[in-house]
């Protein structure tokens, strides 16, 4: 299997069923949505939009995947094993910890946000670990 289609699978897909249960999720969270400023398939569409940018996001960090054909890198297990969690593993890390000390910080129990962000991130964590273990079998 080439990098470029683990990439895909460890990117692209997680993407698409990121991006589908963000919707359906958003359309299920705000049936009953009423704002003076926003409609709720506004919200929806712009549920839709933060997930778009976040895959994107996670997509690009995940680039670095592409630095295992230089052979230095190649060689080295530690070396492979930063190519391909470092980024994407510390902005994840980094997006759990702000949600988690936001809501000890306002003392809310699991919110529909945290939810998205397991949502916007469980995919994309399964993908990497399983596409790693691909390259490594």
């Amino acid at each position: 299997m080439t990098l470029a289609e683990l990439y895909k699978k460890a990117t692209l897909y997680p993407s698409l069923v990121i991006i589908v249960s963000t919707i359906v999720f958003s359309i299920n969270d705000n049936i009953d949505y009423k704002s003076e400023w926003l409609t709720a398939e506004s919200v929806v569409f712009l549920s839709f939009t933060t997930a778009l940018i976040y895959c994107l996001i996670i997509s690009f960090l995940s680039l670095t995947i592409f630095l295992i054909k230089f052979q230095k890198i190649k060689e080295s297990n530690i070396l492979t094993f930063l190519c391909w969690f470092l980024f994407p593993f510390t902005f994840i890390t980094i997006v759990f910890i702000h949600e988690i000390s936001f809501s000890i910080k306002y003392q809310e129990k699991l919110t529909s946000d945290f939810i998205y962000t397991i949502i916007l991130n469980l995919p994309f964590v399964v993908g990497l670990i399983w596409s790693y273990y691909k390259y490594k079998k």
